[in-house]
């Protein structure tokens, strides 16, 4: 039995009863292709089968087929990622499975989609919108791991850097808007056995609801502190005996 670790999709051509027929140069390449394109779609969900273009860079060696030929396998590994450049074994058998050859095909993948880039130079702290992106069909391969490719994850976000003109945008490249800037005005509610106390304060450094951040107060002898976001402008400090 051939390793688990293949692809066990097969080809077999019958031409009449249990005789088997060669298969030809044309068919091993459909077949090639088809494997690729399942292997592909498998590991990445945004893609559909007319996304993918392949190209066997060494077809020659498929009009080497051995006599008593009926079918063939690719051997593919589960994890493999086929995008880009990559060599394959191919083996060839008989009617009773016994192998006749073992060659390798090389095979240059890549997959189209959607990508995010920028109309016009972004400054930093611009709030993304519709006219700030364009979608352009574009090979997926060799591009950064971290593209978005959605509206949704794009738009009302902030700029976290200037991002020039025509630039992909990335994860790393904008973020979502602060609820609290350095240098905001904010409320500290201070908090002491269930009793509350607020007062105004300045924040030092840009955060969001949940984080922890460093704050002054306004009163005279503008004490630093650390307190807790839970809500915007809003920064609360609990104090201990």
């Amino acid at each position: 039995m051939h390793s688990i670790f293949s692809t066990i999709i097969i080809i077999i051509f019958i031409s009449s009863g249990l005789a088997a027929a060669k298969p030809d140069k044309s068919a091993i390449a459909d077949y090639i292709k088809k494997q690729v394109i399942r292997q592909v779609l498998d590991k990445n969900s945004q893609f559909s089968s007319s996304d993918i273009k392949i190209s066997i860079q060494n077809k020659e060696i498929l009009k080497y087929v051995p006599e008593n030929t009926v079918t063939c396998k690719l051997d593919i590994r589960p994890k493999a990622n086929l995008l880009g450049k990559t060599v394959l074994p191919l083996l060839f058998y008989s009617q009773k499975n016994n192998l006749l050859k073992k060659t390798s095909v090389i095979i240059n993948t890549n997959a189209y989609t959607n990508f995010a880039r920028t109309t016009k130079t972004i400054k930093r702290g611009t709030v993304l919108s519709r006219e700030h992106i364009v979608f352009k069909y574009e090979p997926f391969y060799g591009k950064p791991v971290n593209c978005l490719l959605k509206t949704e994850d794009i738009i009302g976000k902030e700029a976290f850097s200037t991002i020039p003109k025509n630039a992909l945008i990335t994860e790393w490249l904008i973020r979502d808007i602060p609820d609290i800037r350095s240098n905001d005005k904010i409320t500290i509610v201070l908090n002491k056995n269930n009793l509350e106390l607020r007062v105004g304060g300045i924040a030092l450094e840009n955060g969001y609801i949940g984080d922890n951040i460093r704050i002054r107060t306004t009163l005279k002898e503008r004490k630093l502190l650390e307190g807790t976001i839970i809500a915007p402008q809003c920064v609360k400090i609990f104090m201990v005996n």
